[in-house]
Order: C-alpha cells, then structure tokens, then sequence
C-alpha cells in the first residue's frame, strides 16, 4: 500500500521513493519547515473547527478503524473530519479537513504557502483519488493557503488567515491518472535496485531532497560545475545541460550573460579578481561617519502581533557598527525579546542609532530599504524619519561583485561566501549556535515562546547577539578591504571572535 507521502515522492522523482522505501534512511529534514507546517495544520482545525468538529485519530486507532471511523462519520452527513481516512489496499491518504455542504462534501487540502502551486494540485488529486476509494466523491475540492493580505486584527482571531481556492476543474484530469501513478510507482519499488537518474533541478522542486548528497556523490565528478554559474541559464544553455554539459567549459561564452563568463573565466583560471582601485573609487564618495547595519527578522507564517501579515518580515533585532571619520569604531546593538511586538520599539532605536547623516552601509540594501518602508507605513509619525534612513542606504554587495570574485564562491557574492575570501580572519564557524540567517529566526521565535526557561533565553539571546555583531563586523572588514584602510581592518579584526 503507498500513502499519500510515497507518491507525491515518486512525482518528484522515482529514485527518491526507492531511496525512502529500500536505502538508508534519510537525513532529518528542514525541521523550521515541519513546525510551520504543523502550525498552519493547528490552526486549520481552529478556524474551519466548531464545537462539533471530529479529527480522526489513526495514530491511536489504527488505519482500519480511522477509515470505519469516518465512513460513520460521513453516513451522518452533520460534522467537519480532520484527517479523515481514504483509500484501499494500495493507497492511503488522509485529508486535512472534510466538511458538509448545501450539495453535499467539501475536501480541502491545506497548505502554509501563500498562493496555490502547481504540485498543490497532484497533492488534492491523491486526496480526491484516494477518496473515490472508500466510495466517496467530493462535490468540491479545494486547497487552503494562507492568505498573505489578511491582517491579524488581535484577540486571537484568526478567522481570516485561511483563502480556499476551488480546484475542481482543475484536477479532473489529475484524478483520473492516480491509477497508474500507483502503478508506476509501485513498479518502481518493486526494482532492485534504484532506478538511475543524475541529480538536477527536480532535487529541489517542488521540495528539497534529503538524498541529494547521496545522490550528488554518484553522479559524474564535475572540476567545476555548471552549477556554480549564478542566475538562471539561457535556453541555449539549459539545453546543452541537458544534451549532458555538467562542466563550465561545456558552456560556450556565447550561451551566458556577462557575470557568469567572467565567474567561469575565473574559476577556469583558478585565481581570484580584484579590482581594488576600482573598488576603492566605488566608496570613496560615501559620507562619513559611516553606519554599518544588519537587521534580523523574523517572519511566522501565522501571525504574533496585531497589525501584521502572515510571512511578513518584523525586524526584531539591529547590529551597527559607527565608523567617525577620525577612524574611531563604536558598536551599538537592539534586541527586543519580551514576546510583544517589536517594530515600534525597533524603529525608534534605530532612528536613535542612525543619527542624522551620514550614509548607511547594508551589504544587500534591497532587504533593509523594504523593511524601512514597511516600518515607516506602519508608524506615520516615525516615517519622515525612516525614509530619511532609507535614502542614506548605500550598498556593498554590488561592490562585492562588480569589483571581486574567488573561485571558492562558488557564483555566490552572499556576504558569507566573500568574507573567507577576501577576509578569512573573520569567521562564523567560531561562533556558538546561531551561524546564519535561519537559525536566527528559529532562535527568536522559540526564546520568546512563553515556555523558554529564563537559562535558555539568556543563551540564545547572547547567539543573537553575536551572530548579529560578526554580520555588521564582517560588513567593516569588506568596506576597509575595498577602501584599502588597513586602520579599520586592523581594528575589525581586533573585535573578531577568536578560536
């Protein structure tokens, strides 16, 4: 019997469903992803739930006794199921929520995503398939996501989280195919050894694998790999890729945009580039004193705070580094964990922090200038402020990659593939606990849970604090590098976590 899980395996990819049923087992997976999952799940069952609501318990009962259960249940035709129970011998799936209607049963699959996608729809059509099983055929069937315009007015209403969008129509014809879906992948189990496919784009979509490195380790060894190419190929080039070009070299200039001939002509070469006097020309006009600065988010997909949006990113956290023109270096910090909605206080402490002049200096300012705005629309007597900052923004990661590029950054100019590059003093590795972005977040979230005891929260907020000090430290020693200020650099390494 496949379940539901095993087959949207194998529409990824049939080696995958071999791995998972007969290989090692597979490495945990994105544990963030699950407890959002499991949170937008709960949440399901608050909004569509009422006093009389059912959830079908197999994992006590039993799979035989969940499906009794709500075939009775679905005869009475009077109450939502959770989890109701589907399907026959060779496949099982579970719904997320079944409830009546004026023309009979609605199914609804529901999803922590902002918008329907496109495996949604095999997603509801093993639901609907597994359903016409057990003898019952939805008159709508529908997928839940969360509705990213909503705002949470408070009080724990969340009546408006949820946008249902019907379906139908949409996958008839998907219905009808879960039959030899079954069949094809039951096939495939059935090999004795796993089928034979290169690792590629469908590793990742619409879910990453937790084989691929496995799976990576069998594939023909590439010296460079056209994976290491940024931005997305052309079509001529995705079709030598796919014709079986895996070497940078298989790419010819004339398939590529100007960035990635030169990361190739590069790592060809085997031998970085700096254009330092450019570099140094590049920030020679940006006015002192200057303000490195990092934000830290986070963005809960089922909404904390009155005000705010599902997903919607409420900066908690600041780190800036003041460099005066005298060359003096000065750190100042913001990292709000009470459990209240940070932003407003965020905001005043970094108006306070930012001064009135002098340019601010972001390595990404895309993501910093749209949280300013969004403070400034939030607070209208914050904003002439706010948007006073945001236009001092100036930026080093087009510094970064107009002007450098290592062969070890493997086509990426992220902030923490430059810095062991061009400043390899500077390490996060050193640091203890939260090392990037994702563990910050995920840091945050759980030291503000009421249930943190107050041991683990001054550890994760001294994480914080240091993963957020290295992120703005880093941004100095690039900016010195780039300016050619060995003062400043000397003084950023000086402040640098050590071994």
């Amino acid at each position: 019997m496949l379940t539901k899980s095993q087959l949207m395996s194998w529409r990824q990819c049939p080696k995958r469903l071999w791995l998972e049923t007969h290989g090692d087992p597979a490495p945990p997976t994105d544990s963030s992803k699950l407890q959002r999952g499991e949170t937008v799940g709960r949440m399901a069952r608050v909004v569509f739930g009422d006093g009389d609501a059912v959830t079908i318990d197999r994992r006590s009962a039993g799979r035989r006794s969940a499906l009794d259960q709500t075939a009775t249940e679905m005869a009475s035709l009077g109450r939502t199921l959770f989890e109701a129970a589907f399907g026959d011998d060779d496949l099982a799936a579970y719904a997320d929520v079944v409830r009546p209607a004026a023309d009979g049963w609605e199914l609804l699959e529901v999803k922590d995503a902002g918008s329907v996608k496109t495996h949604h729809l095999d997603d509801v059509a093993i639901q609907a398939a597994a359903a016409q099983r057990s003898g019952f055929a939805p008159k709508r069937i529908c997928i839940t996501h969360v509705d990213t315009d909503w705002t949470y007015p408070g009080g724990d209403d969340y009546r408006g989280l949820f946008a249902i969008a019907e379906v139908t129509d949409d996958v008839g014809a998907l219905v009808a195919s879960v039959g030899d879906w079954v069949a094809e992948a039951k096939a495939t189990i059935a090999l004795p050894t796993a089928p034979a496919r290169p690792t590629g784009p469908h590793c990742d979509t619409p879910y990453p694998c937790a084989f691929y490195e496995a799976c990576a380790a069998q594939d023909p060894t590439a010296t460079h790999p056209i994976q290491w190419l940024p931005g997305a190929l052309s079509k001529a080039a995705k079709e030598l890729v796919e014709a079986g070009a895996r070497e940078m070299e298989d790419l010819p200039d004339e398939v590529l945009n100007e960035t990635q001939s030169r990361v190739k002509a590069q790592t060809l070469a085997g031998v970085a580039r700096f254009d330092e006097a450019e570099a140094a020309a590049d920030v020679a006009d940006w006015t002192a004193p200057l303000h490195f600065l990092d934000f830290e988010t986070a963005n809960p997909v089922v909404p904390l705070w009155a005000g705010t949006r599902p997903y919607a990113q409420i900066p908690f956290q600041f780190s800036l580094h003041l460099l005066e023109a005298d060359g003096t270096l000065a750190h100042t910090e913001c990292l709000l964990t009470d459990g209240n909605d940070p932003s407003r206080r965020f905001a005043e402490a970094l108006i306070a922090a930012c001064r009135s002049e002098g340019a601010v200096v972001v390595y990404n300012a895309g993501f910093e200038r749209g949280r300013i705005k969004d403070l400034a629309q939030r607070y209208e007597a914050l904003a002439p402020q706010l948007e006073a900052i945001a236009a001092r923004l100036v930026d080093l990661q087009p510094v970064a990659k107009a002007r450098y590029y290592h062969p070890d950054q493997r086509g990426s100019w992220s902030i923490k593939k430059v810095l062991p590059c061009l400043v390899p003093e500077l390490r996060y590795d050193l640091l203890d606990g939260v090392k990037e972005g994702g563990m910050a977040i995920e840091a945050y979230l759980k030291l503000i849970h009421p249930n943190c005891s107050p041991e683990r929260k001054a550890t994760l907020e001294a994480q914080l604090r240091r993963y957020c000090h290295l992120d703005t430290l880093a941004m100095v020693a690039l900016w010195a590098r780039f300016a050619a200020n060995r003062a400043v650099l000397s003084a950023a390494l000086n402040a640098a976590p050590r071994p």
